[in-house]
């Protein structure tokens, strides 16, 4: 497996052509008059591409590490917090260390309660999630993220 400088050059080379290459293929589709939506479905999967491509130069630049957030307690235990879209809007679900599960509205609430939000250098590596749904609304709802990774690609281990 390729880490480090060598991997960077290659991510960098890839972004390179792939740049070239979508480029040359949105004028070849725009030349033979392609429909809308099979401009808009190429454009998106070229952006994707891209931004995973970014996304792994900039966390290997940055020596294969990113910043990741996390709770704590006032006596300093980690606790869960998981987000999610509820039935009025963004919720918290908040499991502490003793096993009390609740539910607020806000980081604000949360941080009146006590907790304090934190954050930590991990490996890191990059994959495009598959948004909320398949086909056509997938495509448009995927993004790029950044996850923890057990292994850093910038020095291998």
């Amino acid at each position: 497996m390729k880490n480090g400088i060598e991997l960077l050059n290659q991510l960098k080379e890839q972004l390179k052509e792939h740049k070239e290459k979508a480029r040359a293929d949105f004028l070849r589709r725009f030349d033979e008059q392609s429909d809308d939506c099979s401009m808009i479905i190429h454009g998106r999967s070229d952006e994707l591409t891209e931004k995973l491509l970014e996304a792994k130069i900039s966390i290997l630049e940055d020596g294969g590490v990113s910043s990741f957030d996390y709770w704590t307690d006032k006596d300093g235990n980690r606790i869960s917090v998981n987000g999610f879209i509820g039935k009025y809007g963004f919720c918290y679900r908040v499991a502490d260390h003793d096993g009390n599960i609740f539910y607020t509205s806000s980081e604000a609430k949360l941080q009146k309660l006590g907790f304090v939000k934190k954050t930590e250098l991990l490996p890191a590596w990059a994959c495009v999630s598959s948004g909320n749904g398949n086909g056509f609304n997938g495509l448009l709802s995927a993004s790029v993220i950044i996850f923890k990774s057990d292994t850093n690609y910038h020095t291998g281990q």
